[in-house]
């Protein structure tokens, strides 16, 4: 297992009003010990190494706002706790090991750069720190409603 240091990531504010860009930014702040993937956020995809003599699992899933929670009964960080959780029982369903993720955000234009968003991304943060799962990409995109996505990686030994 990896040791991660999240230096400040206990004391997130909120994500930079500017843009996609300055969002970026932004969340890699938050993650700065974090493993550099080969290539990685600031993109929507990234490349990535599989350690040496493991297979990968992957699997997604996503939550949407009025079908999986109810936005004004689902706190920030419990939605964003919640979008890493589902998909680690999925991985644990199949013996593996969580190693790294990307997480999509679908956001009204009025949450987008507001402490709502600042503490959903906390929460998901924070999970991947407790399950040492390493972000290295995603996606952001406007909705009418809220919708969470993470893809997340795991390993088990070849065979």
């Amino acid at each position: 297992m990896k040791s991660t240091d999240w230096g400040s990531a206990g004391r997130i504010l909120h994500p930079n009003p500017t843009g996609e860009s300055h969002f970026i930014e932004w969340l890699r702040s938050l993650t700065p010990s974090l493993t550099e993937p080969d290539k990685g956020i600031g993109d929507d995809a990234a490349i990535v190494s599989p350690p040496a003599g493991r297979q990968l699992v992957v699997s997604t899933d996503a939550l949407t706002e009025d079908v999986h929670f109810q936005r004004h009964q689902t706190s920030p960080v419990m939605l964003g706790r919640k979008t890493l959780l589902v998909n680690l029982s999925d991985l644990a369903a199949m013996g593996a090991e969580p190693w790294i993720c990307l997480l999509s955000l679908v956001l009204p234009g009025e949450l987008a750069r507001s402490d709502y968003t600042a503490s959903l991304v906390k929460g998901f943060l924070g999970e991947t720190r407790r399950w040492e799962v390493d972000l290295v990409g995603g996606n952001l995109s406007r909705g009418s409603i809220v919708q969470t996505s993470a893809t997340i990686v795991g390993t088990v030994p070849s065979e």
